[in-house]
């Protein structure tokens, strides 16, 4: 009897269709992962650009001998494209308030594009735009965030101070990024920090550093 070490052409198809399979897994999983990056880059961009601009906007800012009102800090709102421009800070005015209030109003001059997110990823509204993603304690979602004119966040503009079970720091606001399955949080600290974590359906939350969130 004849001997046959070779494969069989049935052999040969079915190693072709499990590498093709799983080739395929590997590269929409790595896809995702580069869409999550850029996602979050995109974001932490246009919070750096507005912390910046309610920087270089420290001198209207500033009460004067001559002026009696303060401004109001300088916001960015992820659910309307038009506050995602980058602001010109020289051409952005200060209007004196209205009759018996205390701070002015911006009048603000955009220029360039909005934020552009990758292909799937959109900016969470609130819990349920994050299909099932479990919202961290300690860092609740929100889709605005403002700078004063020392590029930190204002009180006003931060949730309750009293940390979540379980925890010690203060909880800060965060912008919550998801695709349907995965997700990234870029939390905003008071002092203007801003720090970023990364869900998987596989790890939960991981924050910078290996930091679990819950």
């Amino acid at each position: 009897m004849k001997r046959n070490d070779g494969f069989s052409l049935i052999e040969l198809l079915v190693v072709v269709t499990i590498t093709a399979v799983l080739a395929s897994l590997g590269f929409a999983a790595m896809r995702n992962r580069d869409g999550g990056h850029r996602a979050a880059l995109a974001v932490l961009s246009s919070l750096r650009e507005r912390r910046a601009a309610a920087e270089r906007l420290n001198p209207i800012d500033k009460q004067t001998s001559l002026q009696t009102f303060t401004a109001p800090p300088i916001s960015i709102d992820f659910t309307n494209a038009d506050s995602t421009r980058p602001i010109n800070a020289e051409a952005t005015t200060l209007e004196p308030p209205a009759a018996g209030a205390t701070a002015g109003t911006w009048n603000f001059s955009y220029e360039g594009e909005p934020i552009q997110l990758p292909r799937g990823w959109r900016v969470a509204t609130d819990a349920s735009d994050l299909n099932g993603i479990p919202v961290m304690a300690n860092a609740p979602l929100t889709a605005s965030i403002a700078y004063d004119h020392e590029g930190k966040i204002p009180a006003a503009w931060l949730p309750n101070p009293t940390p979540a079970p379980g925890f010690i720091e203060s909880p800060v606001p965060a912008i919550y990024i998801t695709d349907g399955k995965e997700a990234r949080a870029i939390a905003c600290h008071p002092t203007g920090l801003i720090e970023l974590w990364t869900y998987s359906p596989q790890e939960g939350w991981k924050g910078d550093h290996g930091r679990a969130g819950a």
